[in-house]
């Protein structure tokens, strides 16, 4: 190489800029290091320096940085160059930002505040010949500084003629006491129904028997129409008088109902010897499933749409004037299950993004293939009856990491 070339040659490289994409600590890592122009037989890169205990290295067979980063670190690494023979150091800047779950605290809430309550919440128990597992956990947002879980769920067993209900209640992050106003919500719902007469149970069961029949097309259509009535006329007082109560305790406390916003999803259910009966109400974006091998049914709809999207709760009067209030009721009678889930958008957002693959299949599968531990942080939930540890298993799989969620996570299910 004449001397002109390679103080040409020396030249370009100076003022050429090489950039590495940013790297994250515990991401794996691959680049190939482009030269561009100036990439020649006689151009060589011959080794880079400064990558000591970074968990990356340089290989020049293939011209590539590649590993998975150990630590942040802001570095000015050294590209050696054989230029004809002669060594040339070149300065590149690289960055390896933090696992940004790194980045996430977290706080304890306050135990000493009035409407406090615990920053998780696991049940575990028998559900007839099936079994319930439940947990809710504080999000990573409220974590971060030391907010409260605005989730809310609860179970119970009715002791009237077999049925239970099951309450999810997400409180709305803009309501200033919305932890207590789900808290009050599943509460009252249950209260409510505790209250009712058995005579109303039985009735109840008695207009549920025979629906499991074989029938299709239009008497498919009008038996749905039917149950959803009955579901409606069933539940609607219960939901109008939790509506009622928390009115009530805004009014008590002086201040504004919608500081106590709040959705609700209320599952009643019970095994009878045709199968299982089964009455929803919903107002929000909480979904209620039930899920066999190859079908999912949805069994409210989820407050979108019409609403631009905005979600709907139950300390809003307006939802109970509207002509469509009814079809925030459904009734099944089905001969079995293989899951029936109830989820707050933590879970939902996360892991469905829209209402559409709600309606999907293979969307529940997904979800149910992430729970047995195909998941990035291997993560398992044992769903097999007998095992002692599901809620802890389900409090741990909840963690998981979902860029750009990080709301309060409430999921209920019977398997």
């Amino acid at each position: 190489m004449e001397k002109w070339e390679l103080f040409q040659q020396k030249k370009n490289l100076e003022e050429k800029r090489i950039v590495l994409p940013n790297a994250t600590v515990g991401k794996d890592y691959q680049v190939w290091i482009d030269l561009g122009e100036e990439a020649s037989s006689e151009l060589i890169l011959s080794d880079i320096t400064g990558l000591e205990n970074t968990g990356l290295a340089y290989h020049k067979e293939s011209n590539t940085l590649a590993g998975t980063p150990l630590g942040n670190a802001d570095l000015k690494l050294i590209f050696n160059f054989l230029i004809a023979g002669e060594t040339i150091e070149k300065k590149v800047p690289f960055a390896i930002n933090p696992d940004p779950r790194s980045l996430w605290k977290n706080l304890e809430s306050d135990p000493q505040d009035p409407w406090w309550k615990a920053d998780e919440q696991i049940t575990q128990q028998l559900f007839g010949t099936k079994e319930l597992v439940a947990a809710s956990k504080r999000g990573r947002a409220h974590a971060n500084t030391g907010k409260f879980r605005e989730d809310h769920y609860e179970v119970a067993t009715l002791g009237k003629q077999g049925w239970s209900i099951l309450v999810v209640s997400d409180g709305a992050g803009s309501a200033s006491l919305s932890r207590l106003g789900s808290k009050l919500a599943c509460e009252s719902a249950i209260s409510q129904l505790k209250a009712l007469p058995e005579t109303e149970w039985q009735a109840l069961g008695q207009q549920l028997q025979g629906q499991t029949r074989n029938i299709s097309g239009a008497e498919a259509d009008q038996l749905t129409t039917d149950l959803q009535q009955l579901a409606a006329d069933f539940l609607s007082p219960t939901v109008y008088q939790v509506h009622q109560q928390l009115a009530s305790r805004a009014a008590s406390m002086n201040i504004s109902l919608s500081d106590l916003h709040s959705t609700l999803a209320l599952c009643l259910i019970k095994a009878s010897d045709q199968g299982w009966m089964i009455l929803t109400f919903s107002v929000g974006d909480c979904p209620i499933a039930l899920i066999d091998s190859d079908k999912a049914d949805v069994l409210n709809v989820l407050d979108s749409g019409e609403y631009g999207g905005a979600t709907r709760f139950i300390t809003m009067p307006e939802i109970f004037d509207h002509p469509d209030f009814y079809t925030r009721f459904s009734a099944r009678v089905v001969p079995d299950f293989a899951y029936l889930m109830m989820m707050s958008d933590g879970i939902y957002d996360a892991k469905f993004e829209t209402t559409f693959n709600l309606a999907q299949p293979k969307m529940w599968k997904g979800l149910i293939d992430d729970l047995e531990g195909n998941n990035p942080e291997g993560q398992q939930v044992n769903l097999r009856q007998g095992n002692q540890n599901v809620a802890a298993q389900l409090s741990s799989w909840m963690d998981f990491w979902s860029t750009g969620n990080h709301d309060d996570r409430t999921l209920v299910i019977i398997y």
